[in-house]
């Protein structure tokens, strides 16, 4: 009688004949996946990227031949700012072509760094050989190192003047980076600011290079300055002399007596034009002033607005409003269906019509 195996023993074996038939199944998946077949359309987009590079990145290709797709990405890096590097451009490769993928890039002037493709990859692969840069620069240099081409870096080249740095100028100009790659020196001395990236503090910055803070400082001292000057004018009930604002619209209006953008006259003067904010042009009260509204009251009146018309009666017992007032008010009483008995205060100059309409003067 054989021995009986303990429930470890089993367990072992069980997992043992289990790992094995994983290791034959993940051989054969990867001898399958090894020659993955690239799509028609992907192979027509790729194409098609090509032949129309765009404004942030470009694509090209490295000029052999394989008929296979994609499974690695060969990046082309720099490094810094910070401790992930700068990403230039990335090669797509078969593990056939993996050691030419990095080949180019080091002959481009950057280090290459080799990752799986994204798992959408295994069963859409970009074709092998297809470059997609981040800049022309980038796209350029790997062009040249196709042609053998020799660069021992992927920046141009500086200048004395510019390996040394310019000091920061007095009038505001942009500061001419002296970094040479270095990871350690990759600040500004003039505001503290990356040389290799856009400032994360201001956020003006306009290049990776160049550092344009006094510039933007000064505009934001002259936008600070005009704003307080508008809220300063925005109080003036009447000219203010010494207001270069409210000197500005007497000269532009003819002496408070039409609008420069419509022509719209200005009976009122000053009021007229601050009612009918020059610049948007709203139209003024459709009524003129003088009149007396007070036979208004005890009616049954109708409004009509531009956009709706309100019906309701005006009490009889409230005071009279001054002719001579610009902006007279009365109260009425609703009377349109689902808005019986809301009461609601109105200014009869606002309305494009007003019944019964005003007696004749």
């Amino acid at each position: 009688m054989p021995k009986r195996q303990s429930t470890a023993a089993r367990r072992a074996r069980a997992a043992a004949r289990e790992g094995a038939k994983y290791t034959t199944a993940l051989r054969a998946e990867t001898d399958t996946d090894a020659q993955p077949a690239v799509r028609p359309e992907t192979l027509r987009y790729a194409e098609e990227l090509r032949n129309n590079p765009g404004k942030a990145s470009a694509d090209g290709h490295t000029g052999w031949t394989c008929s296979v797709g994609a499974s690695l990405l060969v990046d082309a890096m720099t490094p810094g700012p910070g401790k992930l590097g700068t990403l230039h451009a990335v090669i797509y490769a078969c593990p056939k072509h993996q050691a030419a993928a990095e080949e180019r890039v080091t002959g481009a002037g950057y280090g290459p760094e080799v990752r799986q493709a994204p798992p959408g990859h295994r069963w859409d692969p970009w074709p092998c050989g297809h470059v997609t840069a981040y800049s022309r620069k980038a796209l350029g240099a790997l062009d040249a190192a196709r042609d053998g081409a020799e660069h021992t870096t992927a920046r141009p080249e500086e200048t004395d003047q510019e390996a040394l740095g310019r000091t920061f100028p007095g009038d505001g100009g942009p500061w001419v980076s002296a970094w040479t790659g270095d990871p350690h020196n990759d600040v500004n001395a003039a505001c503290g600011h990356h040389l290799r990236a856009l400032c994360g503090g201001c956020g003006v910055c306009t290049t990776c290079d160049g550092c344009y803070c006094a510039e933007a400082a000064e505009e934001a001292r002259a936008d600070a300055e005009t704003a307080r000057a508008y809220a300063v004018h925005a109080e003036h009930q009447d000219h203010a002399a010494d207001c270069y604002l409210c000197n500005d619209e007497r000269d532009r209006s003819e002496g408070y007596a039409r609008c420069w953008k419509c022509g719209l006259a200005f009976p009122d003067g000053r009021f007229d034009l601050v009612t009918h904010t020059p610049g948007y042009c709203f139209r003024l009260h459709p009524q003129p002033s003088g009149i007396d509204w007070s036979y208004l009251r005890g009616q049954d009146v109708r409004l009509v607005g531009t956009h709706y018309t309100i019906n309701g009666h005006v009490p009889v017992d409230q005071a009279a409003p001054d002719p001579a007032d610009l902006s007279p008010h009365l109260t009425l009483v609703r009377t349109d269906p689902g808005y019986e008995g809301e009461e609601s205060p109105f200014n009869p100059r606002e309305w494009l019509e007003v019944h019964p309409a005003p007696p004749a003067a």
